[in-house]
């Protein structure tokens, strides 16, 4: 199982090539102008979560995590009723440059296995760009097989989760791996030889993986974790991620773009984006999450 970098799933760092690569037949035009691209991820059962509007770059120019949308925006979610009708409206507030919030005192949740819809507009140019997405139901660990081991060295980390629930099909799961005391213990082997960028590995997540994957006893996800999974040694936060469609679709053509061995030499595809009125990711998941420890193996 491969592993990316995260942020929680890094997805700053690949705007350039999501909207400047020339085989992404998606907005394409003869002299670059910037995009707006609205990025937001629900996640079940926490508070409605910020909206961010960012600008994207040409291809060849570096990304800035700072390059906000500047503009003006009205940025609006909705709660769907089950005929698709809009039950609650959800206005959000400009808290600083390009980034968006509604207030946590409200106390408004994201609801598993309920829809709801992003819509915004920007009065400057006219456009509007909305999107729906559909929360995965909750799910949590149950058992702990093993959150304790060395490295590579006999079986690896292992939980018992429930299983997440999904209208229409089966769960599509990610792992994600966040350090949490990075600065004080080191990488393990595949990351301590990487050249790329290493606060990155802080923060990992692996390819997209279907329930049928996991050994499923007793109405139970059996998950042996990978050791591609572990960038740092000593503890570690294990992150169980249930993905809805639109996270899905974004993260696999994604990966194709960045690296995937299922594409053959030279073949790239478009970022599949599930918005109207251009690009983003208005995604939602469940997430259940473990506590591990991870010794480094000692030499002979």
């Amino acid at each position: 199982m491969a592993m990316k970098l995260g942020k929680p799933f890094y997805y700053l760092a690949f705007l350039c090539l999501l909207m400047a690569t020339k085989g992404c037949d998606l907005y394409e035009i003869e002299e670059y102008e910037g995009e707006v691209f609205v990025y937001s991820q629900m996640t079940a059962m926490d508070p409605l979560p910020r909206v961010e509007l960012l600008m994207t770059s040409p291809h060849g120019e570096d990304f800035a995590p700072n390059k906000m949308f500047d503009g003006e925006a009205d940025v609006t979610v909705y709660l769907l009723d089950q005929q698709g009708g809009r039950e609650a409206e959800y206005n959000y507030h400009n808290s600083r440059e390009g980034r968006y919030t509604y207030p946590q005192e409200n106390g408004n949740m994201a609801r598993p296995l309920r829809t709801y819809e992003l819509v915004v507009k920007l009065p400057e140019s006219g456009k509007v760009i909305s999107s729906f997405t559909t929360v995965p139901d909750t799910f949590r660990v149950v058992h702990t097989v093993r959150d304790t081991v060395t490295f590579m060295q006999a079986d690896p980390l292992e939980y018992h989760l429930t299983e997440s629930a999904y209208p229409g099909r089966q769960a599509h799961y990610m792992l994600a791996t966040k350090s949490l005391d990075a600065e004080n213990h080191g990488l393990t082997p595949k990351y301590e030889s990487s050249d790329l960028f290493r606060p990155g590995f802080t923060h990992i997540r692996s390819e997209i993986t279907n329930q049928a994957a996991f050994k499923n006893q007793s109405s139970l996800i059996m998950v042996p974790y990978p050791w591609d999974n572990i960038a740092h040694y000593g503890p570690n936060q294990l992150l169980f991620h249930a993905i809805d469609d639109n996270m899905y679709d974004f993260y696999r053509t994604l990966d194709h773009q960045t690296g995937s061995q299922n594409l053959a030499p030279g073949e790239i595809r478009g970022i599949k984006y599930n918005t109207k009125g251009g690009p983003g990711l208005f995604g939602s998941m469940a997430t259940a999450t473990a506590n591990a420890y991870i010794y480094k193996a000692t030499k002979d």
